[in-house]
C-alpha cells in the first residue's frame, strides 16, 4: 500500500483524491476535480488475446496483461506508472473517444503481492481540476 502512494507520489500527482483513491481499495478513478462531471469507469483488467487469462485479478510473472479504459478525453497523453517499479513509467493516447487499450508484459522478476497500475492524465489541466487517474489493481501470484 505505502508503495502504491509512493509511486502515485513520484509522478508528480499529489492530491488529496489519488492517495485516498488508493486507500479506499476501490479501483477506477479518483474524479476529485470539479471541472470533471462525468465519473470515469474503472479499467477492465485481462489476459492478453491468445495469453493466459487473468482470473480473480492475478496475474502471472511473465504474463501479458490487457488494461482497457474510457472515459478520458479524446486523443488524452496518459501516462503509466506500477507500485511495484517506483520510477519506471509508460505512455498511451487514447483515442477519438477517449478510451485505450494497452497491453503489458509483467516482469519476470515481478515480485509476488498486490499491485497497482496508475494511468494519469498529463498534459495541460484547467486550475480548478485534478487530472483524471486511473487505479488497476492486481495481484501477482507464483505457483
Amino acid at each position: 500500500m505505502r508503495s502504491a502512494v509512493l509511486a502515485v507520489c513520484l509522478t508528480g500527482v499529489l492530491s488529496i483524491g489519488i492517495p485516498f483513491g488508493l486507500l479506499m481499495g476501490k479501483d477506477g478513478l479518483a474524479t476529485t476535480g470539479v471541472n470533471r462531471q462525468q465519473p470515469i469507469p474503472a479499467p477492465e483488467l485481462a489476459g492478453c488475446p491468445g495469453g493466459l487469462p487473468v482470473r480473480n485479478r492475478s496475474a502471472h510473472p511473465g504474463q501479458c496483461i490487457q488494461v482497457t479504459g474510457s472515459g478520458f478525453g479524446g486523443g488524452e497523453l496518459v501516462e503509466i506508472s506500477q507500485a511495484s517499479r517506483p520510477g519506471w513509467h509508460s505512455y498511451l493516447r487514447t483515442d477519438d473517444l477517449g478510451r485505450f487499450i494497452w497491453r503489458y508484459l509483467l516482469p519476470a522478476n515481478a515480485p509476488a503481492g498486490a499491485d497497482v497500475l496508475t494511468f494519469v492524465k498529463i498534459g495541460q489541466v484547467e486550475p480548478a481540476t485534478v487530472p483524471a487517474a486511473a487505479f488497476c489493481r492486481f495481484t501477482v501470484v507464483t505457483d
